[in-house]
């Protein structure tokens, strides 16, 4: 509980410094099978709202493919298929990944790290730049506290994301922290709450959002 609540008191403070703050909801589905012996498809269904006028801000499909190595490393391959609510009205986006992840234990604790590549391509276009596919580099560290004798598992995450442009920059444009917990309510049925604190820092006026997350997975 001490960890939970230095990470909700480091949200709170930069949210403090962001001229600009904002409030989502995430809700999404997943369902995965094993196909082979260390092979498996995952789908996923998300829908995101904006809380403050509750208004439809995207709802996308993915698909993707994952290959484990051993119980540390695995890859995988996903396409995403993302309809953002513009204006004009609901605009897909197009977004294919290839991620690495490395996964190890460490008493109670489990720690995974991921790094993501994604290519993605808008249909909505305001200047000559949206006619090109843009390419991102995400990191994600994960911590979850995991015991057999629990049936509910903490966790807390950070990720940066690092847009790869002609002139080779890898900055940090956005970073997200968060503190979640899953439960395990049915047989290979289970549920997650989260809460993330995004921020953007290449942005001239400083911006940041507040995203509540529920989570429903299955496997098969």
């Amino acid at each position: 509980m001490r960890i939970l609540s230095i990470c909700i008191s480091i949200c709170l403070f930069f949210s403090a410094h962001a001229q600009i703050h904002t409030s989502e909801t995430w809700t999404d589905i997943e369902v995965s099978t094993d196909i082979f012996e260390n092979s498996s498809i995952e789908y996923v269904i998300d829908l995101r709202v904006f809380n403050d006028v509750f208004d439809v801000k995207s709802f996308s499909n993915e698909i993707g493919y994952t290959y484990r190595f051993n119980r540390e490393f695995r890859m995988g391959i996903s396409h995403k298929i993302t309809y953002r609510n513009y204006t004009q009205g609901f605009f897909p986006n197009h977004k294919t990944s290839v991620q690495f992840q490395y996964r190890t234990r460490v008493n109670h604790v489990r720690l995974s790290y991921r790094n993501k590549l994604e290519f993605s391509r808008n249909t909505y276009t305001k200047d000559i730049s949206d006619l090109f596919v843009e390419y991102e580099n995400r990191n994600r560290i994960k911590a979850t506290y995991r015991r057999r004798k629990l049936s509910w598992e903490p966790s807390l995450t950070i990720e940066t994301f690092h847009p790869i442009h002609n002139k080779n920059v890898y900055a940090v444009s956005e970073m997200r922290a968060g503190a979640g917990v899953s439960f395990d309510i049915f047989e290979d049925y289970s549920i997650e709450f989260g809460y993330t604190y995004r921020t953007f820092l290449q942005k001239r006026i400083p911006e940041s959002t507040s995203i509540f997350s529920i989570s429903f997975s299955k496997g098969f």
